[in-house]
């Protein structure tokens, strides 16, 4: 299970600042039977409401590798700084991924009109 990546739905009013308005999405490679073979971490940062952004930054990925090394020390996976995962007991490497997801580096989809506004 992936706990805790970001909410991109913040429609309304929510307190972005700090860590707040940080999040990712999590790209793995799963084997045959559902096993975690490895994959990686593309941080984004909240702008506004609802507009995520990637982020060049990798705040997000720096915040995930300390909190888990402090909860899961020694744990199945490792975290390299740039976000790429792999498992500790995956039977083969894995091929290197492509530097970008074309997803993620798109233009941010324009705002929805507030409830209630004129159309």
């Amino acid at each position: 299970m992936a706990y805790s990546l970001g909410n991109f739905a913040t429609y309304g009013r929510f307190n972005l600042s700090g860590p707040l308005g940080l999040g990712m999405v999590l790209e793995a490679e799963l084997g045959p039977a559902g096993r975690f073979l490895g994959g990686r971490l593309l941080p984004t940062r909240q702008l506004g409401e609802g507009v995520p952004v990637p982020d060049r930054r990798g705040e997000a990925v720096r915040l995930v590798r300390r909190l888990s090394r402090a909860d899961f020390p020694g744990g199945p996976f490792t975290i390299l700084p740039g976000g790429r995962l792999f498992s500790r007991r995956a039977v083969r490497p894995l091929p290197p991924l492509p530097p970008t997801v074309p997803a993620l580096d798109a233009p941010a989809l324009p705002s929805r009109p507030a409830v209630g506004a004129a159309q």
